[in-house]
C-alpha cells in the first residue's frame, strides 16, 4: 500500500512539472491606440459637470486633459490634468464597451465636428470621438431645452469628468489671498553671487561687537609761540599746530626798461657794393614730332534689331484659378506615415459655376473634400475658401493624433498663361527632420490683398 501511494505522488509531480503556466494580461483588451475626445456644448451653462461647455481628452499614453469654458470648441486642446495608469484606462474602455460605444458599426458616419452648429438658445450637443485598433469613429447627440441627450453618452461623460476632478458645483467664492511671512534675507543669495559682500558683512557682525564710532572732526588750535620780530609790516606772527611760519611778504618791483640807443651813422665811403647775379636762361629743347596716318573709323556693321519676345503674364492675384490641390509633409521624417488621408476630410465648401465659396451655416448640401475638388478639375477660389481648406486639413491632422501640427498654404504658379496653378498644403509637425525631397522648388507664398 505504501508503494502504491509513493508511485501516485511521483506521477503527480511529473505531470505538474510538464504543464506550462500561461500568464494573461488583465488589461490586454485595451487597444494600444485607445483615445477619447469628448466635446460638450451647452447653452445656458448649468451647475453640474455635464451641464457646462467643456472638453475632455484621454490620450493613448494616459494623459487626461480637461477644461470648462463657454467659448470652447471642438478644435481647442485643453490643458493636462493628470496621468492615468493602465488600470484606469482599462476601466474607461470597459465602461465604453458596456455602454455600446466601442463598436464602430453602431457609430455615426464620419463627420467634421467643426461644422456642427452650437445650440441657439437652450439645448446641448455632445460630440464623442473614440480611436482604437487602428480605427476611428464618432457619435453626435443633440438635445433641446433642459432635456439630456442619450443616457449612455452622458454616463460615460460623467465618468470621464469624475476622473478629471470636475466638480458638480461651480466655485462662486474667490480663493483667499495667501498670507505671506517675511523671514529676512535669502540665506542662499551669497552662494548665487547676489550681494555677496553685504551678506558676508551682515553675517560677520554680532551684537557683542564694539560699535564703530565716526572719527571726530579735529579743528586746529591756536598755541601761543615765540614772537618773531622782522623788518616787515608784520609785528607779531603766531605759530599753528603744524609748526609752519609764513615768510614775510616782500614787494617785487618790475625791472626798468632798457635805454634807447641812437642809430649809428656810417660814412658814405663805408657803403658796401654787392654784385647781383641773375639766373641763367632756360635751355631750349627740340622735340621731333612724327606724323601718324589718321585712323579711319569704320561704322559698325548694321544689325537688324529683332523684336523682344514678350514675357507671358500670369495673373498672381485673387481669385486664383487652380487645377489641383496637393497635401504633403513639409519635413521628411521616418516616423511620419506616407499618406495622411486628409484629402477625404469633409470641408464646408460648395461649388457655384466653377467658383468655390464657403457654405452657409444651415445648408443641406453635402460637404466637399479635396479629393472631390481634384476630381472636378479644380476651379476658382478666393482667400476665404483657402482658409477654410487650410483649417480643415489642420483639424484632420489633429484628429489623427498629430497634436501641434501646423498647415501652411503655398502656390505653384504656372509657366504659361494658359496653364493653371497648383495649390500645396504643407503639414509640419514638431519633429526634427529635413525638407521633403518631393516638394517643388518654385513654391511661392499666397498673394496678399483681399482679406477673407
Amino acid at each position: 500500500m505504501m508503494r502504491k501511494s509513493l508511485l501516485l505522488l511521483s506521477l503527480m509531480a511529473v505531470t505538474g512539472c510538464a504543464s506550462t503556466v500561461q500568464r494573461v494580461d488583465p488589461y490586454g483588451a485595451v487597444p494600444d491606440d485607445f483615445s477619447v475626445d469628448l466635446t460638450i456644448l451647452v447653452r445656458p451653462q448649468g451647475e453640474r459637470a455635464d451641464q457646462r461647455s467643456s472638453r475632455i481628452m484621454v490620450e493613448a499614453d494616459g494623459t487626461l486633459r480637461y477644461q470648462a469654458d463657454p467659448d470652447m470648441g471642438p478644435n481647442t486642446v485643453p490643458p493636462m490634468v493628470r496621468r492615468l495608469d493602465r488600470e484606469q484606462l482599462a476601466r474607461i474602455w470597459d465602461s465604453a464597451a458596456r455602454l455600446g460605444l466601442t463598436d464602430p458599426a453602431q457609430a455615426d458616419p464620419t463627420a467634421n465636428l467643426l461644422m456642427v452648429d452650437k445650440p441657439d438658445k437652450r439645448g446641448s450637443i455632445w460630440m464623442l470621438v473614440i480611436t482604437g485598433q487602428g480605427d476611428r469613429w464618432n457619435f453626435t447627440r443633440r438635445a433641446e431645452g433642459d432635456s439630456q441627450p442619450d443616457a449612455a453618452i452622458v454616463t460615460f461623460g460623467r465618468e470621464l469628468a469624475a476622473l478629471a476632478w470636475a466638480p458638480d458645483e461651480l466655485a462662486r467664492t474667490a480663493p483667499a489671498e495667501p498670507e505671506r511671512w517675511n523671514y529676512g534675507d535669502d540665506p542662499w543669495a551669497a552662494w548665487r553671487g547676489e550681494e555677496v559682500e553685504p551678506m558676508l558683512a551682515s553675517a560677520a557682525s554680532t551684537d557683542l561687537a564694539e560699535p564703530v564710532l565716526p572719527p571726530e572732526t579735529r579743528t586746529p588750535q591756536r598755541i601761543p609761540g615765540p614772537v618773531i620780530t622782522a623788518s616787515s609790516p608784520f609785528e607779531e606772527i603766531d605759530q599753528t599746530t603744524e609748526g609752519r611760519v609764513p615768510p614775510p611778504t616782500q614787494e617785487i618791483l618790475p625791472p626798468p626798461p632798457p635805454a634807447e640807443r641812437p642809430p649809428a651813422v656810417l660814412p658814405a665811403e663805408a657803403e658796401e657794393v654787392r654784385e647781383v647775379r641773375l639766373p641763367p636762361p632756360p635751355r631750349q629743347r627740340t622735340f621731333v614730332v612724327t606724323e601718324r596716318p589718321e585712323e579711319v573709323l569704320t561704322p559698325p556693321s548694321s544689325r537688324v534689331a529683332t523684336p523682344a519676345t514678350p514675357t507671358p503674364v500670369v495673373n498672381k492675384r485673387w481669385p486664383i484659378d487652380f487645377g489641383s490641390i496637393r497635401i504633403a509633409w513639409a519635413m521628411s521624417h521616418p516616423d511620419l506615415p506616407a499618406q495622411m488621408g486628409c484629402d477625404a476630410w469633409p470641408l464646408r465648401i460648395v461649388l457655384r459655376d466653377r467658383v468655390y465659396m464657403p457654405a452657409r451655416a444651415r445648408t443641406t448640401e453635402p460637404p466637399m473634400s479635396i479629393r472631390e475638388i481634384n476630381a472636378l478639375g479644380g476651379g476658382v477660389a478666393d482667400r476665404a475658401v483657402m482658409e477654410f481648406m487650410r483649417s480643415g486639413i489642420q483639424t484632420c491632422a489633429e484628429a489623427s493624433g498629430l497634436l501641434g501640427a501646423d498647415v501652411e498654404a503655398k502656390i505653384q504658379w504656372p509657366a504659361q498663361p494658359n496653364d493653371r496653378a497648383v495649390i500645396w498644403f504643407l503639414v509640419s509637425v514638431p519633429l526634427s527632420g529635413t525638407t521633403a525631397p518631393e516638394l517643388p522648388a518654385d513654391l511661392s507664398d499666397l498673394p496678399k490683398g483681399a482679406s477673407p
